[in-house]
This record gives C-alpha cells, sequence and structure tokens, in this order.
C-alpha cells in the first residue's frame, strides 16, 4: 500500500529552467563543488554577491516555472486517492511559495506537506547522497 510520495521540483515536477553552470559561473564556484555549501564558505561579501546571483536567476526562474506534462493529473490522482504528497527541494521557500500559490492551487491540488526547502533551518535540503 502506497502511504505518500515525496517529490523534487527541477525536472520532476517541474521543467527545468535554470542555467546551472551559468549560475555557478556568475557565483565562481566550479562545477565539481557543491554551490550552496561554498558559498557559505566564501568571505562576507563574497558571499553576498553569489547570493545576488541566485537571487536575480531563481526571480527568473519563477516567471518562467512550469509544471512537467502529466504532473497535474497525477497529482490530482495522489489526491483523490488521499495520498500525502511532500516536497524536498534546493529551491528556496519564496519558488516553493510560487509554485504553490501561482501553479498549484489554481489547478486544485492541495499543497505539499511538508515541502521542504533550503531555507528551512536543520533540515537537510536533500537526502544523503
Amino acid at each position: 500500500m502506497l502511504r505518500g510520495a515525496v517529490f523534487d521540483m527541477d525536472g520532476t515536477i517541474s521543467v527545468p529552467n535554470l542555467d546551472f553552470k551559468e549560475m555557478y559561473q556568475r557565483c565562481g564556484v566550479p562545477l565539481s563543488e557543491d554551490l550552496l555549501q561554498s558559498i557559505k564558505a566564501m568571505p562576507a561579501a563574497e558571499a553576498a554577491a553569489a547570493n545576488a546571483v541566485i537571487d536575480e536567476m531563481e526571480a527568473e526562474g519563477r516567471r518562467t516555472l512550469q509544471l512537467e506534462r502529466g504532473v497535474k493529473e497525477l497529482a490530482a490522482w495522489f489526491s483523490f486517492h488521499n495520498i500525502p504528497m511532500a516536497l524536498v527541494t534546493r529551491n528556496s521557500a519564496l519558488t516553493v511559495n510560487h509554485l504553490h500559490s501561482a501553479l498549484w492551487e489554481p489547478a486544485g491540488l492541495p499543497q505539499f506537506r511538508p515541502a521542504i526547502s533550503r531555507d528551512d533551518a536543520g533540515i537537510p535540503p536533500k537526502p544523503n547522497p
């Protein structure tokens, strides 16, 4: 018996629309490193500049955010069968809120519970590994 489903955003429920190669380059982080961890290790001014790049690129990503084909129908099926849906993503809480308000709720779908973003303190945004 299926007790619940956990989703990611980019490439799972939403169409990938961020150029991560450009993001890494503009932040001055090698592709071989974890972007967010590298930014945390930067001096304050450098980290602020890198976070501003991410904020700018993610704002554009929110503007062009689209659901993957078939996601509404799949989520409606889960909802109809009272199967809880959760979200775990490295996106920001702002982007998760936008997903809910702009794409999810207008389709008549319940919000993900929980919806864990990189902004949730003390909770890793992705499982390890």
